[in-house]
């Protein structure tokens, strides 16, 4: 018996040639079908994604330029020490001021460790506040402004006020020294107030000199500003970069499915004419 074209070629049970079904065939083109319409989604998802973080670096890169140009338009006493230096100084003043406070507290001997704790953070925070504020006057200077009668006292008050607090804590420390029975570094009395002092007296110093030439807070908020605006603007060019490279990938793998499909018509109407031709 003639085997038909669609047909198995393969006898059944009763003699006659069973007939194939073209389930499978239609499965699998169902199934191209879907992955071409999934395919199609992903590329229009894909270019609202490229779109969007084309826009976003477009946006951040403007963003940046109008931050650079108020930053380049801040006056130069607006620029200076970045504030986060000047509260490292700051941290370092205190342990300076904290070394000599925690000796000549010891001066105080009807005191419980409480009480000598309390002074020693006082003497501490004394001297801090002091340099913080003799420099903030200072640093009004740098600002071409007139010059105000009550900056200038101000200026004069805290700056007598920080003499006389170092005058006094040396007094201290030699009080210290001299009812100690000895120094204790094994230096003559007087050298090691002096020597203590002027680790106190440093340490206002680096503050007052940091304040005096740190940044002003505009300078700072740009600052700030423009690192967060330049780590977005990386973070949208690598989506951007992904999202370019996915594209592509599924562009090729769309082409690559026509041309496969392509393909396949073209060998079905070769078979077609094949049959023609046999018939």
């Amino acid at each position: 018996m003639e085997t038909l074209r669609g047909d198995s070629g393969i006898p059944g049970t009763n003699g006659q040639v069973a007939r194939a079904i073209d389930e499978l065939g239609y499965v699998a083109k169902a199934n191209t079908a879907a992955d071409r319409r999934l395919i199609a989604e992903r590329i229009r998802d894909l270019k609202e994604r490229v779109a969007h973080f084309t826009t976003s670096c477009v946006d951040g890169r403007a963003l940046i330029a109008a931050s650079e140009r108020f930053r380049d338009g801040l006056p130069d006493h607006a620029r200076g020490w970045p504030i986060s230096l000047v509260a490292v100084l700051a941290l370092v003043t205190v342990l300076l001021e904290w070394i000599p406070a925690s000796l000549f507290t010891q001066v105080f001997t009807s005191a419980n460790d409480n009480v000598r704790f309390l002074l020693t953070v006082t003497f501490t925070i004394i001297g801090v506040v002091l340099a913080v504020v003799l420099g903030e006057l200072l640093h009004r200077v740098r600002a071409p402004e007139r010059p105000r009668l009550i900056d200038t006292v101000f200026l004069i008050v805290v700056a007598t006020i920080t003499l006389l607090f170092l005058i006094i804590g040396y007094e201290m420390r030699v009080a210290y020294t001299t009812a100690s029975a000895g120094a204790v570094f094994g230096l003559a009395a007087w050298l090691e107030a002096l020597a203590l002092t002027a680790i106190a007296a440093i340490g206002i110093v680096l503050t007052l000199i940091s304040t005096y030439y740190k940044e002003a807070l505009e300078m700072f908020q740009v600052r700030w500003r423009l690192a967060k605006l330049n780590r977005d603007l990386r973070t949208n060019e690598a989506h951007l970069k992904t999202n370019k490279r996915d594209l592509e990938r599924a562009r090729a793998s769309a082409r690559g499915d026509i041309e496969e499909q392509r393909e396949q018509q073209q060998e079905q109407q070769r078979e077609q004419h094949d049959d023609e031709v046999s018939e």
